[in-house]
């Protein structure tokens, strides 16, 4: 039974041997190794750009879904953004590895996530900076409206997976909208040619 393998196995690898001489013209298999050796280095270079060409398309899908469901519903966002992030993260890991390969596909899945997140936060904010300047915030008898608190709950939605991975303190999104015209109002106040921002002119109680 072994004899039979072994001949079996001797077949082949002559079958294999007579194909790649024919294919190559060659008078010996290593001839044919050798002259089909720059082939086939161009066939892994082709799949390599496909692969390439793929994962920029994914990158660009994922960044497209997720702009698609703002502002309207950020929880449905942040499914595609995370794993652009994720992605990201991945592809730095196994750059290391790899010696520092497709260094500038590494940088441009990071690059692109870091300004998804920063349109998306953008977007998100200017929509609901738009609602309290509507309602001429910060009058003192400003009344929160449906749209005031369906934005401020969306921001919150937007940041809600920074909530369990931040180690430090965090500035709620809403929260540092509510606040931007009393920072603007002290800047002006006592870091600018104002009289006020004059420290001789600062009564001390």
């Amino acid at each position: 039974m072994m004899l039979e393998q072994a001949r079996e196995f001797e077949r082949q690898q002559s079958d294999v041997h007579r194909r790649l001489m024919i294919v190559t013209s060659s008078d010996t298999p290593e001839e044919a190794v050798r002259l089909l050796k720059g082939p086939m280095e161009r066939l892994r270079r082709v799949d390599l750009a496909k692969q390439y060409i793929e994962l920029l398309k994914e990158v660009d899908d994922l960044t497209i879904d997720a702009q698609r469901h703002l502002p309207q519903n950020p929880k449905e966002a942040l499914k595609p953004y995370t794993q652009l992030k994720e992605l990201a993260i991945r592809l730095r890991e196994l750059q290391e590895p790899a010696e520092g390969a497709a260094v500038h596909l590494v940088n441009h899945v990071e690059r692109t996530s870091t300004q998804l997140w920063n349109k998306m936060t953008k977007q998100m904010t200017d929509e609901f900076e738009a609602v309290l300047q509507k309602g001429n915030w910060p009058i003192q008898d400003f009344e929160p409206t449906r749209d005031w608190s369906d934005c401020f709950e969306r921001l919150l939605d937007l940041q809600y997976p920074e909530f369990s991975t931040s180690r430090e303190p965090l500035i709620l999104l809403p929260v540092s909208c509510l606040a931007k015209p009393f920072i603007q109002q002290f800047k002006y106040n006592f870091f600018s040619e104002k009289v006020t921002a004059q420290p001789n002119k600062v009564k001390t109680f």
